[in-house]
């Protein structure tokens, strides 16, 4: 269907794989969530969005790129639902805060003009977002800004983990709960990160409150299955068969929920 030819061009452009200090770095798109979201059919909640986004409130460059990748997570929600009125109101507020970190090339009145055109394609949407979001990426690592990058993929993962944990409780969907149990490999290299662009300096609140997720996401078990690999002799293909699953209780996925929010709200 579409729906998976788009998760396929989504997951290909908006993994973002990075290298810093040495160090391979990879955050699974954003994107990715909210169409699982979609698929299992969870319904549309825009009360867990930002109501009124205050971009002006946001000083620093680490401050304004969290907040423009959770609002970029706002806009991909909206723009799957076809909400227009909010899909503008985020727009605008992805715009006005793209321009604070000299970005206007990638979130230009063009783009702007491209989006409210194809306002009742959510697929079309989709895809421009992850061309805006490819080419500031691209733009930030050329002008040696990995931590804006970085940053602005850690504040969709924020968001959309706020989406998924309130939405996993409400509406019991077994798929929904089984990726934000995968969130717990994605949180270590989010903790390698503000490790080791010395976050502890900058922003010391923000780690104390990813520690405090970190921990809770001990306790969520991972059990690895292995299975004999498939072997295609003729074509000398090998298939690991391995599978990995995780056991997310109900007291998990409110202290995930609750944790999540602490870090949003800062």
């Amino acid at each position: 269907s579409d729906l998976n030819k788009t998760e396929e061009e989504i997951n290909t452009e908006m993994l973002l794989q990075t290298s810093f200090n040495g160090k391979q770095f990879s955050i699974p798109s954003p994107v990715r969530t909210t169409l699982l979201l979609k698929e299992v059919e969870a319904p549309y909640a825009p009360d867990l969005l930002i109501m009124a986004p205050d971009v002006e409130k946001q000083t620093d460059e680490i401050s304004q790129a969290l907040y423009l990748g959770v609002l970029a997570a706002d806009l991909g929600y909206t723009s799957f639902y076809n909400d227009n009125t909010r899909i503008v109101k985020y727009l605008l507020a992805v715009e006005k805060l793209a321009a604070k970190l000299g970005l206007d090339r990638e979130f230009n009145k063009e783009f702007i003009k491209r989006y409210e055109a194809n306002i009742s394609k959510s697929d079309s949407l989709v895809q421009l977002s992850t061309e805006a979001f490819k080419q500031t990426d691209y733009y930030l690592k050329n002008s040696d800004r990995y931590e804006s990058s970085l940053m602005i993929l850690v504040g969709g993962w924020i968001e959309t983990i706020h989406f998924a944990s309130n939405l996993a409780l409400t509406s019991d969907k077994a798929e929904l709960i089984q990726r934000i149990g995968e969130q717990k490999q994605t949180l270590q290299t989010i903790m390698s990160i503000l490790s080791d662009i010395d976050m502890e300096k900058k922003n010391p609140a923000l780690v104390t409150a990813f520690n405090n997720l970190d921990a809770t996401y001990q306790n969520v078990a991972m059990h690895y299955t292995y299975s004999e690999p498939s072997i295609d002799i003729e074509n000398q293909i090998t298939t690991l068969n391995h599978t990995i699953s995780f056991d997310v209780t109900e007291k998990n996925l409110n202290d995930i929920k609750t944790k999540i929010t602490v870090i949003r709200n800062l």
